[in-house]
């Protein structure tokens, strides 16, 4: 999940700016088109605040992924405690994808865009790796409280259909991206649902 612009205000410290503007950046240009002195232009700052906070580019790429997965599993979160079913989360969640792909320089998934630049990083890949796994934790325990109350079939692979509901994520995400085409969104709504009925 992509985070929102946050203006650069002048009450923020150094750090706060350099990772706003790291946010915006990552995201939009990529982890490999931004350089440290176009953050440090950009977020407003000095060359010595940055290294006061980073030791380099990829302990700043690091702070971002902790920020976009803290940003994106608090939502996620959020929606799972608000629904009691599966269907009108589901349908929530994929009505969110229809309002991210509206907006100006939409990349998809941010932990996806991020591993294909950095795939030879073992850092990175490290990091990825736990996200995902928060991710699936967390979806997990959402399948399973909707199985126990009825919501879904008791018996449903929970770990499974957690694993097919990323690669359905991602794969329409990367699928929308590559070709524009919203048609993928709507496939994506399609399979998740199905997987409530097996």
């Amino acid at each position: 999940m992509q985070k929102k612009k946050v203006k650069t205000e002048n009450y923020q410290n150094p750090k706060e700016r350099i990772l706003n503007k790291s946010i915006e950046l990552f995201y939009e240009q990529g982890f490999a088109n931004t350089g440290i002195n176009q953050i440090i232009e950009e977020s407003s700052s000095f060359k010595k605040s940055f290294y006061t906070y980073f030791q380099d580019k990829n302990s700043l790429g690091l702070s971002y992924l902790e920020l976009q997965e803290k940003e994106f599993l608090n939502y996620m979160n959020k929606m799972m405690n608000k629904y009691d079913t599966y269907e009108p989360f589901v349908r929530s969640w994929i009505s969110l994808q229809r309002k991210m792909i509206r907006r100006p320089k939409y990349n998809g998934c941010p932990f996806a865009l991020f591993t294909n630049q950095t795939n030879d990083s073992s850092l990175f890949r490290t990091k990825i790796k736990s996200i995902l796994e928060n991710w699936k934790e967390l979806l997990i325990s959402f399948v399973d409280r909707l199985k126990a109350n009825g919501s879904l079939p008791k018996g449903l692979n929970s770990n499974l259909t957690v694993k097919k509901m990323i690669l359905y994520y991602e794969g329409a995400l990367q699928s929308y991206v590559m070709t524009g085409d919203e048609l993928y969104i709507s496939i994506l709504e399609e399979e998740l649902l199905k997987l409530a009925k097996k």
